[in-house]
């Protein structure tokens, strides 16, 4: 069963924001509410992962989930390998709904990492509270049982409390590192399985620091989720009953008498009440520009390990609203943008030492608003395109260049399918698939891409999309 658009758009937004938690966290962020928001996401990708047949997916986030917990029941803290083992997690699911990539060896690497954690969580504390409730008249022995058991079975827990209730009932309050239905397997052994409980005890309030977060959960409103084109028909239907409204309030105009026309003054608040829905679904329709940027900080975690350079990310224009449906256009060539900009545009640490420049490339990206068109540029302050290079690349694909060619020209040939200055190929890029791909892309959407470089500078591509509906509702005199 292959997932629908609806389902990868949610895990989509989930996996966004579990990367915006890990970001907070790392930077010493409130980590329980950032936590249980990395749980929820977790929890919604496992389960439609699983209810679409992606059992990788779905087994991938169980174990994340399992590390989550460990951190919500405040049995660990979040530390930097933590931290490095969840966010590789999120950017393998990432790659799998987009590019339908998940190499098993990968997945098992990953899940094999996962599953350390775990242990490793569970071995740093004695587990899990859990309640043990046992029948019997024979007190002294299935207190010394239970008792024993933990004593003889080295690094299963404690015993915490015994309750000796007037009807035959005990209570035992442990804290046990094996889930309910392996420690009742082993208590088992020496008590009647009919007369014995097990169940999961609440940890004390000042461990599970839950409440605010729930009140806030309870409290968030409520959405739903309408597909991008049928947002924007329905725009489209609301413009027209708008013109009808307009066309209606025009043509009845007044009375004979010279007054106004009772059935023009109802054309005119129809006209009113129409500009005004279109305008709501309008809102409804655009979303902050920061949910496309919200990408890259891992990105850039994950190319730094790679290629052992440092990166400074900068960001403007974070709140500039768009379509959503344009702004889902920019995400493919950004992150192959920023990609290249780690890689062939920010020079190794030691090249920057050489010029003078701080050891960490700085990345910026913006993003603007202009005569109907949304402008984002990717900069960084590289050693900048060498038009050599480029002129010997084009050359070496029999293209007739000519020295003579002004920079804006040179930096054209970037866009040729095939062409690569790349010196080796490395896992991030260099085998002449790049920013043709990027253009192609931008061109059928109906943008453009312009590159400006300046040697020992740095280099600024910029892609310029129409901002669609924006568009149409200026057109039509609504805004």
């Amino acid at each position: 069963m292959q997932p629908d658009a609806i389902f990868v758009d949610e895990a989509l937004e989930n996996l966004d924001a579990m990367d915006n938690a890990l970001q907070a966290i790392a930077h010493g962020g409130g980590e329980p509410d950032l936590v249980n928001t990395m749980f929820r996401s977790a929890h919604s990708i496992k389960g439609g992962a699983a209810a679409f047949g992606l059992s990788n997916i779905a087994q991938l986030m169980h174990l994340v989930e399992s590390v989550l917990d460990s951190w919500r029941q405040r049995r660990t803290q979040p530390d930097h390998f933590g931290l490095g083992v969840v966010r590789d997690s999120v950017l393998a699911v990432r790659k799998r709904l987009t590019a339908g990539l998940l190499a098993e060896s990968f997945a098992a690497n990953l899940s094999s990492r996962l599953r350390a954690l775990s242990r490793s969580t569970a071995q740093s504390d004695a587990g899990r509270l859990q309640r043990i409730t046992v029948r019997s008249s024979a007190k002294i022995v299935v207190a010394d049982a239970v008792a024993g058991l933990f004593h003889d079975i080295v690094g299963l827990g404690e015993l915490l409390s015994v309750d000796s209730r007037a009807d035959d009932v005990q209570e035992f309050l442990v804290r046990c590192v094996v889930p309910e239905h392996e420690l009742l397997d082993l208590l088992v052994m020496n008590v009647d399985r009919d007369t014995v409980t097990v169940v999961a005890a609440p940890e004390p309030p000042a461990l599970t620091q839950h409440g605010e977060c729930a009140v806030k959960q309870a409290h968030a409103p409520a959405t739903v989720r309408v597909d991008a084109t049928e947002l924007q028909r329905m725009i489209e239907q609301a413009v027209r009953v708008a013109q009808c409204g307009a066309t209606l309030e025009s043509a009845m105009g007044r009375n004979a008498d010279g007054g106004v026309n009772p059935l023009a003054r109802e054309a005119t608040a129809w006209h009113l009440e129409a500009e005004q829905l279109a305008l709501g679904l309008k809102e409804l329709s655009r979303a902050p520009v920061s949910l496309l940027f919200a990408r890259i900080p891992p990105l850039l975690e994950d190319l730094s390990s790679r290629l052992h350079k440092q990166y400074a990310l900068y960001l403007t224009g974070e709140d500039v609203l768009v379509d959503r449906g344009v702004l889902q256009g920019f995400a493919d060539p950004l992150m192959h943008l920023v990609r290249n900009a780690c890689d062939h545009g920010i020079e190794d640490p030691a090249a920057r030492a050489a010029a003078g420049k701080p050891a960490a490339g700085r990345i910026t990206l913006s993003a603007r608003l202009a005569k109907e068109k949304i402008y984002v540029s990717v900069h960084d302050d590289g050693a900048g395109l060498s038009r050599q290079r480029l002129l010997l690349a084009a050359r070496s694909l029999a293209l007739p260049v000519q020295d003579v060619l002004d920079d804006q020209a040179v930096w054209r040939l970037a866009f040729t399918p095939g062409l690569s200055t790349a010196e080796a190929i490395s896992q991030v890029s260099g085998r002449g698939v790049g920013m043709d791909v990027v253009q192609r892309k931008v061109t059928a959407l109906g943008g453009t891409v312009t590159i400006d470089s300046s040697p020992g500078v740095g280099t600024t591509v910029t892609i310029a999309l129409s901002a669609e509906s924006t568009q149409s509702l200026h057109q039509h005199g609504l805004r």
